[in-house]
């Protein structure tokens, strides 16, 4: 019985069922790289599921944060300042409404850099390009390795 019968529990278990109890049975090299494969995403995916609401919730509170000061600068565009209204918080904690609100919040990150591409050098346009880095680094830490994982003799 699992006392705490979280999503990512649930698939860090069927990782380690997969590794431990099915790949001892399976001679076939094949055979191997597909469970190595299966537990790696399995990981992976137990990883995002533990965090990823907190990360889009985050991540959108910091773009309309720099969007606030965008609008304080005087920013005129209709366009943007429609963005950032539609960009409402979520209505509840479901992962569907998270993640639209979530896609409405990089819209707006979206026209801030459409908007600052020819002033680089400008403090919001830095702002928003780390915003966008942070999404990446969060990205890679949650699939390292893919495609290294042991068995799997693919590279970089």
């Amino acid at each position: 019985m699992i006392s705490g019968p979280t999503t990512q529990t649930i698939l860090l278990n069927c990782a380690r069922e997969l590794t431990n109890k099915v790949s001892p049975h399976v001679d076939d090299p094949s055979g191997k790289v597909v469970i190595a494969m299966l537990d790696h995403v399995l990981r992976n995916a137990a990883e995002r599921s533990a965090h990823e609401i907190q990360w889009m919730i985050q991540e959108r509170q910091d773009i309309l944060e720099l969007a606030a000061s965008v609008i304080a600068s005087d920013f005129n565009s209709a366009k943007f300042e429609s963005a950032v209204a539609d960009a409402a918080p979520p209505i509840t904690l479901n992962l569907d409404d998270v993640v639209a609100s979530y896609r409405r919040a990089s819209e707006v990150l979206s026209i801030m850099l459409e908007a600052t591409i020819l002033s680089p050098e400008s403090e919001i346009h830095h702002r928003a390009l780390e915003l966008l880095s942070q999404r990446v680094r969060r990205e890679k830490q949650i699939t390292l390795g893919w495609g290294e994982a042991e068995g799997l003799g693919a590279t970089r």
